[in-house]
């Protein structure tokens, strides 16, 4: 398991909507930094792009100082929403994919910290700061590549959570089947058809603005990709650098996540979102 870093914006996006703090229409700022209660949050590089912008523009310019205050908006409404919601998608617990061994990762919520004690040996509840780092793939959280291309692929189906196969149907020599495993659904995400177009649309622009942190590994690119760029802070000066996708936008046939562990001065926009688009790339040419 991993962070991931801004991938893991979208479920913010999601839980904003489904508490209803937040809709296609909302503005918020992007400014290079943000304060909560004393502590100073800062964009990439200082980033910005001033006091009203879109959540879609956000997204795509992957923008820290929106989405952590947004995370705040849905702390406020309903303390649990947001991790519940990551819970859906599987996160916290194996695919269920069988014949190899997978870690569960790790989803950082109230029950989480139950029993865990913080860095300095003490035992507090989750709170607002757990919210924050969460909003963004940091803090505790960890997770698999499988299961963020799968949490993808439902954003792509419009909720659907499949348990991911191996195999299919395993045949001996003469014919007798000796193992068949039909498509299974884990779990359904419950979610206003409207935010699911809104979702893919923001994901979409990731690809597709100028902003958009992967622009320029999809320039030129026929086929119209979404995804979401992670550049995750992992307690050392090299980044783990991802990027979730799914294509064609409009009839999805793939969700790929590739992850590029430690790797000096990545980002997940530079160095994983072209890796994905190689992946597509093959897949369309030759299935």
């Amino acid at each position: 398991g991993y962070p991931a870093g801004s991938s893991f914006k979208p479920f913010t996006l999601l839980a904003a909507l489904r508490t209803g703090v937040a809709d296609r229409s909302t503005r918020m700022s992007c400014n290079g930094t943000w304060v909560y209660d004393g502590f100073t949050f800062r964009n990439y590089e200082m980033h910005s792009l001033g006091n009203s912008v879109s959540l879609t523009t956000a997204m795509a310019f992957s923008c820290n100082t929106t989405y952590m205050p947004l995370s705040i908006r849905v702390w406020d409404a309903d303390r649990t929403a947001l991790t519940e919601l990551i819970a859906e998608f599987g996160f916290g617990q194996p695919t269920g994919i069988a014949h190899l061994a997978e870690t569960p990762g790790i989803l950082p919520d109230a029950a989480y910290y139950q029993g865990r004690p913080r860095w300095d040996g003490g035992f507090r509840p989750y709170g607002p700061f757990d919210q924050i780092q969460l909003s963004i793939g940091q803090g505790e959280y960890l997770g698999t590549a499988l299961q963020l291309a799968n949490a993808y692929a439902a954003f792509a189906n419009g909720g659907t959570l499949w348990v991911p196969r191996l195999v299919s149907e395993a045949t001996l020599p003469d014919g007798r089947v000796v193992e068949r495993n039909g498509a299974r659904v884990a779990h359904t995400v419950e979610l206003d058809p409207d935010d699911w177009v809104f979702l893919r649309e923001t994901l979409r622009a990731v690809v597709a603005s100028p902003l958009g942190t992967a622009y320029y590994a999809f320039s030129g690119y026929g086929l119209p990709v979404a995804g979401k760029s992670g550049t995750a802070e992992t307690g050392t000066p090299n980044p783990d650098a991802w990027f979730p996708a799914f294509a064609p936008v409009d009839d999805p046939r793939i969700s790929i996540a590739t992850v590029l562990v430690k790797v000096p001065l990545a980002t997940g926009g530079s160095d994983s979102a072209p890796l994905v688009r190689r992946v597509m790339s093959f897949f369309f040419a030759n299935y």
